[in-house]
């Protein structure tokens, strides 16, 4: 994602910039939770499966 830098911005563009920059952050957090959740899965799936054999 290209962050857009205004060399004089309005109030308008500034709003702008940080409404896209929180949903972008929303975004990046709903990714790293669900990295977190599957790699939290895979973790017990091994130990299940060191606990099968």
């Amino acid at each position: 994602m290209v962050k857009q830098r205004y060399s004089a911005p309005s109030e308008e563009q500034e709003d702008f910039a940080s409404y896209t920059e929180l949903r972008y952050m929303d975004q990046r957090t709903l990714c790293y939770q669900s990295l977190a959740v599957s790699m939290a899965n895979k973790q017990s799936e091994a130990i299940h499966n060191d606990q099968n054999h």
